[in-house]
C-alpha cells in the first residue's frame, strides 16, 4: 500500500516537472515592460533568451539590423527589430495556425449548376 502511494506521488511529481517544459511561461508578461530604445541586453533581461533570430542583415548605410521572434504559449509572436543593438520596433502577431476551410459546394456530387439551370427553365 505504501508503494502505491509512493508511485502515485512520483508520477505526480514527474508530470508536474515536465509541464514547465511543455508549457513555457508566457512571454507577454515580460514584453509589457519592453520599450523602444532598449539595448538587446536589456530586452533579454526582461523577456529571456528563448527567441529565434528571424533575420540579420546590414542596411545600405551600414547599420546592423536584427529581428528576434519570441513565441508564447498563447500562440502569439512578438517580433522585435533592432538597429545597431537598439530596439526600434515591437510587433505582436497572433499565429494563424488553424486553417478554416471553405464550406462545401451547394450542389451534390454528380450535379452541376448547369444541370440546375436546365431544370429551372
Amino acid at each position: 500500500m505504501n508503494i502505491r502511494y509512493l508511485s502515485t506521488g512520483l508520477l505526480m511529481l514527474l508530470v508536474a516537472s515536465c509541464t514547465s517544459l511543455l508549457y513555457p511561461p508566457d512571454a507577454d508578461w515580460d514584453m509589457k515592460k519592453v520599450t523602444i530604445g532598449m539595448s538587446k541586453e536589456e530586452v533579454q533581461s526582461l523577456a529571456g533568451t528563448r527567441y529565434k533570430l528571424s533575420a540579420a542583415t546590414t542596411d545600405p548605410e551600414g547599420n546592423s539590423i536584427e529581428v528576434w521572434t519570441y513565441t508564447n504559449f498563447s500562440e502569439e509572436e512578438y517580433n522585435l527589430s533592432f538597429k545597431n543593438g537598439r530596439l526600434t520596433d515591437l510587433k505582436r502577431v497572433i499565429s494563424q495556425r488553424y486553417i478554416i476551410r471553405e464550406s462545401a459546394p451547394k450542389y451534390p456530387a454528380g450535379t452541376t449548376k448547369q444541370a440546375e439551370d436546365k431544370t429551372s427553365k
